[in-house]
């Protein structure tokens, strides 16, 4: 039975939900002033950037843990429970820990929103567990999100594309400007191969205050070799390395990943080569790229880039049976276009949210596709089909899919991250 102290929490932060995103600082400031500044009790890794931040996130938080040091984790959205997005050493914080933190959060700072309210919680309970480093994934954005009040011993930045253009900017250079906002004074940043337009921003957002900048394929590389993966950084040097996560997207993840734990090792962690070695070959992110029975992929490829990369990753298998839904707001065919030309058949279906784009709309945009009013009644259709399915396009979901396709709990009360209604600077 649902606890329902939790319950009444996650109804909680449906209701801040409803005003939508609402950037800037001040309200976490303060917050974390009224409880003790815990941001301030543990060491970190901050991650921005369009796609990759979770994978690169889950990969750092194995390696550490593999080289045995209490690692908390923080990521978002979830897929099933709310409890996934804060983690300490691959456990989820419990559901009755969660309610008490958020309540605490909310008695000192009721006016916060549903993203500021779970971040300063999380902090509270890595400072409150001791963790002896904590992996940090930014939620939207970076300059102005919840999660930019901590100073970490490195910033990571993953490939920077088009994605929340409401609210971050239509061009590149304008999402990068907030994207490289986690890019604190002195601390040094990580970062994935760049477009020319937004190295130039990051450059100069480096040099402005005095950060050194690792750029992929100038201060490190991440290769096969005949023994596997072979890694060059600064310092650190590993070869016959083995990746557990799929796709040749995640080797740019990786050497992002090595290259961060190349810079934790300059700061005096102990992180030695088998720890490093270890990590990445048992990391586990589910939902992405992740094969459930043989015949059906799940990955949450909810834009342009993401769809570009998967359809080249999966390409080998098509023809598909694309089952897909879509969150607001966004341009749904930039995601669908890269994956129609390696679907069979497309079943378009609507995502458990409030945000979800009505699956009649996208069906308009491809002709011969078709329809279904939930994912169970999307997945018999078509199911004698001999070849293989994708789960694609929101992680709600795909977390939806790991519920009824491999058992996993989900939460009673089912929220998403708000995004566009009500968004304030």
């Amino acid at each position: 039975m649902a606890d329902p102290t939790y319950c009444a929490m996650l109804e909680r932060l449906y209701s801040l939900g409803r005003a939508g995103v609402r950037l800037g600082l001040e309200r976490m400031e303060s917050a974390l002033r009224q409880l003790g500044e815990p941001h301030r009790a543990f060491p970190s890794v901050h991650i921005a950037g369009t796609n990759g931040k979770g994978s690169t996130a889950a990969m750092l938080a194995a390696c550490l843990r593999r080289a045995g040091y209490r690692t908390g984790l923080y990521t978002s959205p979830h897929l099933c429970r709310f409890t996934e997005r804060v983690q300490i050493d691959g456990r989820e914080i419990s559901p009755s820990e969660l309610a008490r933190l958020v309540g605490r959060v909310l008695e000192v700072e009721p006016g916060l929103s549903f993203f500021e309210a779970a971040t300063a919680a999380a902090f509270c309970y890595f400072a409150e567990q001791r963790a002896a480093m904590v992996v940090v994934e930014t939620g939207l954005g970076g300059r102005l999100d919840a999660t930019n009040v901590i100073t970490p011993r490195v910033s990571v930045l993953t490939r920077i594309d088009l994605d929340h253009t409401e609210l971050l900017g239509t061009e590149r250079a304008a999402v990068a400007r907030e994207k490289a906002g986690i890019i604190k004074r002195g601390v040094p940043v990580v970062s994935a191969p760049a477009a020319p337009e937004v190295e130039r921003v990051l450059r100069s957002r480096c040099v402005e205050v005095g950060a050194p900048l690792l750029l992929a394929g100038e201060r490190f590389t991440l290769e096969r070799d005949g023994r596997g993966l072979s890694f060059r950084g600064p310092t650190l040097q590993l070869g016959g390395l083995r990746l557990a996560l799929v796709g040749d997207h995640q080797l740019e993840n990786a050497a992002l990943c090595l290259a961060a734990l190349d810079l934790l090792r300059q700061h005096g962690m102990a992180l030695s080569a088998d720890s490093l070695v270890a990590g990445l070959a048992e990391v586990r992110w589910p939902g992405r790229m992740e094969w459930v029975d043989g015949n059906t992929l799940l990955d949450g490829a909810h834009n342009a880039s993401g769809a570009e990369v998967l359809a080249r990753a999966i390409r080998p298998r098509a023809p598909f049976r694309l089952v897909m839904g879509l969150l607001g707001p966004k341009e749904p065919l930039s995601v669908i276009a890269p994956l129609r030309p390696l679907a069979a058949r497309a079943v378009f279906t609507r995502p458990r949210s409030s945000r979800a784009i009505a699956p009649e709309v996208l069906a308009g945009l491809v002709p011969g596709s078709e329809v279904a009013p939930d994912l169970a009644t999307a997945l018999r259709v078509g199911s004698r089909d001999t070849i293989p399915t994708l789960i694609t396009g929101s992680l709600y979901l795909v977390g939806e899919a790991r519920g009824l396709l491999l058992g996993e709990p989900c939460d009673p009360v089912r929220i998403a991250d708000p995004i566009a209604a009500g968004a304030t600077p």
